[in-house]
């Protein structure tokens, strides 16, 4: 084999095991990947223009503790009294289900939480939905 052809060949096998081998992709989330205690970091609701009510500064939580085995949820949600409307506690006992990066639950509680669609970006959770005219966004992270 000349020694042209064998240094092309060379280089084309380098390069097809580097591109191989080195794949930046992350992996899709999984039930076991995401599994953990979250607790919410930013939680704020507005409507129309009004000024944002951040319900974590007015005494409202939310945590929330993701088992992988199961796929079950624990944890609670509690918003206080404000000018959107009167406050709530609810259990977020319930189950979670993973869609490519996106994670939806579902708890026998009937909050908005169970209609928000979270997208998982490393260690935290991210939603955004509007409900009955008030816009929520939500941002829980892994304790």
């Amino acid at each position: 084999m000349p020694i042209i052809a064998s240094r092309t060949l060379a280089v084309a096998a380098l390069a097809l095991a580097v591109g191989c081998g080195s794949s930046t992709a992350p992996s899709a989330p999984t039930p076991e990947s995401i599994a953990g205690s979250y607790v919410a970091t930013t939680f704020t609701g507005q409507q129309g223009t009004a000024a944002p009510i951040n319900f974590l500064t007015t005494g409202g939580s939310m945590s929330i503790v993701l088992t992988a085995a199961g796929r079950t949820t624990t944890g609670s949600l509690v918003i206080p009294n404000s000018a959107l409307g009167a406050g709530l506690t609810a259990s977020m006992a319930g189950t979670f289900a993973v869609n490519g990066t996106n994670v939806t639950f579902q708890q026998a509680a009937d909050t908005f939480i169970r209609n928000m669609t979270f997208t998982v970006s490393g260690n935290t959770l991210t939603a955004s939905g509007t409900f009955n005219t008030v816009v929520v966004n939500l941002t829980l992270a892994r304790q």
